[in-house]
């Protein structure tokens, strides 16, 4: 799959409920490709938006995204050391962390 078409689908599903039968895919998806190094930034940025959608309501995968997020937090670009911080503060601020 092309990169513009994985990214164009993940900043799409960033904004939508996803129903619970897909949750648990889409969210094995976005890890794979948020951890993989050799994925466009924009691609990884919007995979971690979309894991923390799913995320945040869910315990176990709260503490699974938190912990990518620690990883993450030291990147060398810039766009995704904003997104990691930005997502950590949700975190706090729902009383997540």
């Amino acid at each position: 799959i092309h990169d513009a078409v994985k990214r164009n689908i993940l900043r799409s599903l960033q904004f939508v409920d996803i129903p619970e039968e897909w949750q648990g895919y889409f969210y094995t998806k976005s890890a794979d490709m948020a951890i993989t190094s050799a994925e466009p930034i924009a691609v990884r940025v919007f995979a971690l938006q979309v894991m923390f959608n799913i995320g945040r309501g869910i315990p176990e995968l709260r503490y699974e995204l938190r912990e990518l997020l620690t990883d993450l937090e030291d990147h060398e670009k810039a766009g995704l050391r904003s997104r990691v911080k930005r997502l950590k503060q949700a975190l706090k601020k729902n009383g997540h962390d």
